[in-house]
C-alpha cells in the first residue's frame, strides 16, 4: 500500500470515528448514561484525532512509496481503539472482564509500530 492510499485510509477512518463518537455521545446523553462519557471521548480522540494525525503524517513525511505493513498498522490501531472504547464502556457500566486491558495494549503497541515506521521514513 502506498503512502498516499494509506493516508486516505487513515483520513476516512478518522472521519468515521469522529461521526461515530458524536452519535455515541448523543446516545449516552439521550439515555442519561453520562457517567460513560470517557468511552465516547476516547473514541473521538484515538480513532478520530489520531487517525487524522496519522493521515497528515503519512502525507507530509512520505513520498508515494510503498509503506511496509501499513494496512496491518491501520487495522491493529483501529481494532485496538474499538476494543478500548468497548472495554471502557463495560468497565464504566460496572462490568469487569479480563478482556478490558487488551484494547489499550493493542493501541499502545500499534502506535509504537506506526511511530517507528514514520520515524524511519523522515527526511
Amino acid at each position: 500500500m502506498t503512502a498516499g492510499s494509506l493516508s486516505s485510509l487513515w483520513a476516512r477512518s478518522g472521519l468515521v470515528w469522529l461521526v461515530a463518537a458524536m452519535c455515541f455521545g448523543l446516545y449516552l446523553g439521550i439515555t442519561e448514561q453520562l457517567q460513560i462519557h470517557p468511552a465516547h471521548a476516547h473514541g473521538a480522540l484515538l480513532g478520530g484525532v489520531w487517525g487524522m494525525g496519522f493521515s497528515y503524517l503519512h502525507t507530509r513525511i512520505a513520498d508515494d512509496a510503498p509503506v511496509a505493513g501499513g494496512l496491518w498498522q491501520w487495522l491493529a490501531f483501529n481494532l485496538g481503539t474499538a476494543l478500548f472504547v468497548a472495554g471502557l464502556w463495560l468497565m464504566l457500566s460496572g462490568t469487569m472482564t479480563p478482556l478490558i486491558p487488551i484494547g489499550p495494549i493493542v493501541v499502545l503497541l500499534s502506535t509504537i509500530w506506526i511511530a517507528v515506521s514514520l520515524w524511519t521514513r523522515m527526511k
